[in-house]
C-alpha cells in the first residue's frame, strides 16, 4: 500500500481538492495523508467564499510528522494558501528525496488568475515547480510557468509544445500533462515527455459542459494509477476516461459549481483496462 501526500485546501462544498483526493485515492488502495493549506467554505468559482490560510499552522504540522518518521511514496500538491507555501513545501520534499513529486500549480483557469492570486503568488510557485517530476497544469497555468500571458493561445505544433516546456526551470521534471488543451478542435490532454522529446495528444471526452473539480478529480486518478504501476500514458488516458465518464452520468441541469458526483463512481477506479 502506497503512502500519498497530498498538500490541497479543504473546500467545505464543491467537490475538489483535498475531498477527492481523500475519496479518490484511498478507493485505489492507497493511504492518503492530508496536508491542509487552506480552509474554504465553498471553492472559489462560487462567490462570498470564506478563506482562512493556514500557512502559519504547516511550519508545526511538518514538525510534527517528521517525529513520526514516515516516508511517503508520493507528494501531491494542489491548491496553495499564500505566497509562501511553495517554499515552505519545497522545503519539506527536500528532506523526502525518494517520493515522486506531482504538482498541480493551482493558479488559474480560462485565460486568467484566480481571484485569490496575484502575481507575487505566481513568481513563488517557481520554487514548488522546481522540485516536481510530474507537473499537471491547464492550459492556463502552463502559460503562466512558461512566462506567457495567461490567455496565450496554444502552441500549435509538438516543436512549439516542447519549446514552451524549455522555459520551465524544473531540473528534474520528467512529463508534463498539460489538461483542457485541444487539437484540431477537438479535446485532448497533452503529455509532454521531456527527457524523449516527444509530445503525445490524448483525445479525452469532455461532454461539452465544465464542472469545478475536474481537473483535481484528474490529477487524483493520474497519481493513483501512477502508484498502482500504470505509465504515464494509460495514466493520462484513464484518468482523462473517468473524468469523462463521471461528467456523463450527472443529471441535466447540475450546477457545475457544485461539481462532479463521482462517489457512486468510485468502485470503477481499479478496473483492468
Amino acid at each position: 500500500m502506497s503512502v500519498i501526500v497530498a498538500a490541497h485546501d479543504i473546500s467545505g462544498v464543491g467537490r475538489c481538492s483535498l475531498t477527492t483526493a481523500l475519496a479518490v485515492l484511498p478507493a485505489m488502495g492507497h493511504t492518503c495523508y492530508p496536508l491542509p493549506t487552506a480552509v474554504l467554505s465553498h471553492q472559489t468559482g462560487i462567490p462570498d467564499y470564506s478563506f482562512l490560510d493556514l500557512t502559519g499552522n504547516l511550519p508545526g504540522y511538518i514538525k510534527g510528522w517528521k517525529r513520526l518518521h514516515f516516508t511517503p511514496d508520493m507528494i501531491y500538491t494542489g491548491f496553495l494558501g499564500g505566497s509562501r507555501q511553495p517554499g515552505i513545501l519545497a522545503g519539506f520534499i527536500g528532506e523526502h528525496n525518494g517520493a515522486l513529486v506531482v504538482v498541480d500549480p493551482v493558479m488559474g483557469d480560462n485565460g486568467g488568475l484566480y481571484g485569490c492570486f496575484d502575481a507575487q503568488y505566481v513568481k513563488s510557485m517557481s520554487a514548488l515547480v522546481k522540485t516536481a517530476h510530474i507537473l499537471v497544469p491547464n492550459l492556463t497555468e502552463f502559460n503562466l510557468l512558461c512566462g506567457l500571458p495567461p490567455g496565450e493561445n496554444p502552441a500549435g505544433s509538438h516543436g512549439g509544445w516542447l519549446s514552451r516546456a524549455d522555459k520551465i526551470d524544473a531540473p528534474r521534471l520528467q512529463f508534463i500533462v498539460v489538461t483542457s488543451a485541444a487539437s484540431g478542435g477537438n479535446p485532448c490532454n497533452l503529455l509532454i515527455d521531456i527527457k524523449n522529446r516527444s509530445v503525445t495528444e490524448i483525445p479525452c471526452r469532455n461532454g461539452g459542459v465544465s464542472y469545478s473539480g475536474t481537473g483535481d478529480l484528474f490529477a487524483s486518478v493520474l497519481c493513483g494509477k501512477l502508484l498502482n504501476g500504470a505509465d504515464i500514458k494509460a495514466a493520462v488516458r484513464l484518468a482523462g476516461d473517468f473524468v469523462a465518464d463521471c461528467i456523463e452520468a450527472m443529471p441535466q441541469n447540475s450546477d457545475t459549481r457544485l461539481g462532479i458526483g463521482y462517489e457512486k463512481m468510485l468502485m470503477n477506479l481499479n478496473r483492468k483496462d
